[in-house]
């Protein structure tokens, strides 16, 4: 597959080009192209020029189009840029993988489903990459073996936003701020048990609570799943003394807790013993960069299968309506 990348942020220079580096090596993808406007006005930042990639970047979007047959569009812009960038992919028959949010509104995320239902055989993926940490794959078969319904908690703290983001956007509250940051993640895990205990579809996901600062960085908010009687409340702030996530999801008998490097299972009130099991933080960010390569084999795995690559768009859509929702319900709040 041949991808062009667009947008050099933090999330793309340290998690999807080193994992994309790596699947190159392994002669699955070829990188064709990438553009960033930054890139053309200064000195290359050094993760780009660690992989000799200089020879990729292009003056425009348009240039590595013309130039190269493009499969697949990587997007690492900010979220007020994902809607147009996609479409565009979509309309020239390009799969994607984007940086969530994949929308930073309800109308342009309601386009992006209206063109994707038009080109079913084109995956529209959301880079959602939690699910892959190991501790999580345990606790999904422990949910899809005893079931829910779920009960999720979490409290996510930072100490402000990522200055090495392209132009800030964390701080913007027209981008999202912490909603898309980070409480937009618990939300794709919180989905990804729901369809594990296989009570409920994720398009069912509604937000029934949410207070929402008006600068996007403080967040306290409940999604609900009617049908399957389950909940999730995420608290997120980028205005704490320290960098910590923590949760503390239940099910049917079952129970386990997240906290940094700590974590515990009980089955029926019974410890499991986890020593064998390597742990560490979703508040590690070389962990989770770490995370995009699994990411990226699973998406790849959907670009090579036979089927409608459905599971990819699904969850990106569900997951980029609760955050559309949050902003909306929050500022009206």
């Amino acid at each position: 597959f041949r991808v062009a990348i667009c947008g050099c942020g933090s999330a793309v220079l340290t998690g999807h080009l080193p994992s994309l580096a790596r699947i190159a090596a392994e002669s699955q993808i070829d990188v064709v192209g990438i553009y960033d406007p930054r890139l053309t006005e200064g000195e290359l930042p050094p993760d780009l020029l660690a992989l000799d990639w200089a020879s990729k970047i292009f003056n425009d979007l348009n240039s590595i189009f013309a130039v190269s047959e493009v499969d697949v569009l990587v997007i690492g812009s900010p979220p007020s840029a994902h809607a147009d960038l996609v479409l565009r992919a979509l309309a020239l028959g390009k799969h994607v993988a984007c940086e969530k949010p994949i929308a930073a509104n309800t109308e342009h995320l309601e386009r992006i489903q209206q063109l994707s239902a038009m080109r079913p055989d084109l995956v529209v993926a959301t880079v959602l990459q939690y699910k892959y940490a190991p501790a999580w794959r345990l606790v999904r078969e422990i949910a899809k073996e005893l079931g829910g319904p779920i009960e999720m908690a979490v409290s996510v703290e930072r100490v402000g936003s990522d200055r090495t983001s392209i132009s800030g956007w964390r701080s913007d509250p027209q981008e999202g701020g912490i909603v898309g940051d980070h409480a937009i993640h618990m939300v794709a895990l919180f989905r990804d048990l729901i369809a594990a205990t296989g009570s409920a579809e994720g398009d069912r996901l509604e937000v029934v609570k949410c207070n929402l600062s008006s600068d996007c960085q403080e967040l306290g908010g409940t999604v609900f799943s009617p049908e399957s009687d389950s909940w999730c409340q995420i608290d997120a702030s980028s205005k704490r003394a320290k960098r910590r996530t923590a949760m503390a999801v239940s099910g049917r008998g079952w129970r386990f807790f997240w906290d940094g490097r700590s974590f515990s299972i009980d089955i029926a009130g019974v410890s499991l013993d986890l020593s064998k099991l390597h742990l560490t933080s979703l508040s590690d960010r070389s962990f989770v960069n770490s995370l995009y390569y699994d990411w990226y084999l699973q998406f790849l795995k959907s670009l090579n299968s036979n089927a409608k690559p459905g599971e990819l768009s699904s969850e990106s859509f569900d997951v980029g309506r609760v955050f559309c929702d949050f902003l909306t319900k929050g500022r009206r709040a």
